[in-house]
């Protein structure tokens, strides 16, 4: 199996409270191949972060199978097969801008050498430092950086380590507008640098990041992804898988073009459809 590639069959998973059980997503089969940027919308409440929590092995599904690359969550977790970027960014206070981004290599290699690290892909972190604009801030604690910087240096950490995968839950949600685009395009130039997987297996193509993008946004979904996945309202289950062939890489004007509106009206159709309106 690819290396990014991420398979589930029959997913289903209920929260038990007491007396009260919720059905938060039911039967969820889905195949996103290596390199493939896919974004996940869906009503409030439908089970995106669910989804994404097991896929993670942070969550047991009640029915069903996850699988990275051919291995459990749980077994992906430990062999770092994909990083994770929750919605805030979660750094160390008492650890300055290099230290938070070089943080999980080295948790990785004071962890010793998983049976899976030859999968991780290089990565030079005063070369991501200076991608993500953070050059000069190097010695910076997190209380000295605004709330769009320190969303770069957690966007810099998932990269750093060079995982496969990187599982995206609603990273941007907190910024405004303009910073929230800026961060869009940076999340791009950073994926799109990565060479796509060769035709040929047989050959090297290099590594091709996987990414899981959740969302609540039609534009930033469409801007993104090559698929938007559209959940129904809870319990979630996907309605749509539609592929979105804006070329890449893609620019700001492209939301002015008709290619992007008739995309957009596609997913807010379908999101509607799902959500019962």
């Amino acid at each position: 199996m690819a290396e990014g590639a991420i398979v589930l069959r029959g997913v289903a998973k209920t929260f038990r409270r007491r007396s009260e059980h919720t059905a938060a997503l039911t039967a969820i089969d889905l195949d996103i191949p290596e390199g493939q940027f896919v974004a996940v919308i869906g009503p409030s409440g439908c089970g995106k972060s669910t989804l994404l929590r097991v896929i993670a092995g942070l969550l047991t599904p009640d029915a069903g199978t996850v699988s990275i690359a051919g291995l459990s969550s749980l077994e992906a977790r430990r062999t770092k097969w994909f990083g994770l970027v929750p919605q805030t960014p979660a750094l160390l206070p008492w650890r300055d801008v290099r230290g938070n981004i070089g943080l999980l290599g080295e948790l990785n290699r004071h962890g010793g050498r998983a049976p899976g690290d030859g999968h991780l892909i290089p990565v030079d972190v005063d070369t991501l430092i200076a991608t993500v604009g953070l050059h000069g801030f190097e010695s910076a604690l997190p209380h000295e950086l605004s709330g769009g910087m320190q969303q770069r240096v957690a966007l810099a950490r998932a990269f750093a380590l060079g995982a496969p995968v990187l599982l995206m839950d609603e990273p941007f949600a907190s910024l405004d507008e303009l910073t929230r685009e800026e961060m869009r395009f940076l999340l791009l130039s950073i994926w799109e640098k990565r060479p796509r997987p060769a035709a040929d297996p047989s050959t090297d193509g290099g590594r091709a990041r996987t990414v899981l993008f959740v969302t609540h946004s039609l534009e930033e979904a469409v801007l993104l992804a090559d698929r938007v996945l559209v959940l129904s309202a809870r319990p979630g289950r996907i309605i749509a898988d539609l592929a979105i062939d804006l070329p890449r890489p893609r620019v700001a004007a492209q939301a002015d073009t008709d290619e992007f509106v008739r995309h957009t009206r596609e997913v807010r159709a379908a999101l509607r459809l799902g959500a019962g309106q």
